[in-house]
């Protein structure tokens, strides 16, 4: 519903598909942490959240995607300890949207963080493509091959705009 939903409104939806390791059974315990099976993990994307080559000819001949996603920065510290610091100094996702934001001010935490995920595709500059997720330019979280071979978002677009990667949004029809 959310996917058709962006899709209609706001003229495409992205549908996101990763391996999340974080998820799954408890399988072993490793220097006192608990190993997870891992699980995929399905979610929609706004175009608010999705930035890419927009003049693009086609979504197969994108290089690259960059995904803004919204993670418990608590959640990131005891997936990363290393990282503590850095993690604790990002600022919050309110804090990014401000305190006028209009939309959604029960969120008011300082909990949340924006963490960018960056997906290129093999090439043959890149053979086995590249992604990196970060909070920044000092917290990197990962950075390597792209496990996936592939950039991991798929969008929903009922009518492209012609000559881009912009879709159409069929609900303005209905605005007169």
């Amino acid at each position: 519903e959310d996917l058709v939903e962006n899709a209609l409104v706001l003229g495409a939806g992205f549908l996101k598909t990763s391996w999340r390791t974080d998820h799954g059974e408890p399988y072993d315990v490793y220097n006192g942490k608990v190993i997870y099976t891992g699980d995929v993990d399905i979610s929609v994307v706004s175009v608010f959240d999705t930035f890419y080559d927009i003049n693009a000819s086609s979504w197969d001949q994108l290089d690259w995607v960059e995904i803004r996603t919204i993670k418990n920065r608590w959640d990131l510290i005891e997936q990363h300890p290393k990282l503590k610091e850095d993690l604790l100094a990002l600022p919050s996702w309110y804090e990014i949207r401000g305190p006028n934001y209009w939309f959604d001010r029960a969120n008011e935490n300082d909990d949340m963080v924006c963490i960018y995920e960056c997906y290129a595709r093999p090439s043959a500059s890149l053979p086995k493509g590249r992604m990196i997720v970060y909070g920044d330019e000092r917290t990197v979280i990962y950075d390597g091959e792209n496990p996936y071979g592939m950039i991991p978002l798929e969008p929903m677009m009922p009518e492209k705009v012609q000559g881009t990667l912009l879709g159409y949004p069929k609900y303005t029809d209905l605005m007169p």
